[in-house]
């Protein structure tokens, strides 16, 4: 089942160039939106429904870079960094 809310459709391919997938995918923001539809360890296509397509995607991705784009207030910013701890690749 599809949801109406979905940014994409589940069973539509986004191809992410080698180094943007990464930065994007491991970003907080990005991976605190993964984490409010994983109840698991297994993580399917499907919980990737709150995941944004931005459809082209250029240069390297970074909270602050996706804060501003999508107008992250301090208030949420600070929820997400009480749920998401940086990543190592994050610590580099």
């Amino acid at each position: 089942m599809q949801h109406d809310y979905s940014p994409y459709s589940i069973n539509q391919k986004v191809q992410f160039p080698l180094n943007q997938d990464k930065t994007y995918l491991l970003s907080n923001i990005i991976r605190f939106l993964l984490l409010q539809s994983v109840i698991s360890q297994d993580v399917t296509r499907e919980n990737f429904c709150f995941i944004p397509d931005l459809g082209k995607y250029e240069g390297e991705y970074t909270d602050a870079k996706l804060r501003k784009r999508w107008g992250i207030t301090q208030e949420e910013w600070e929820l997400i960094g009480s749920r998401i701890t940086d990543t190592e690749a994050d610590n580099e």
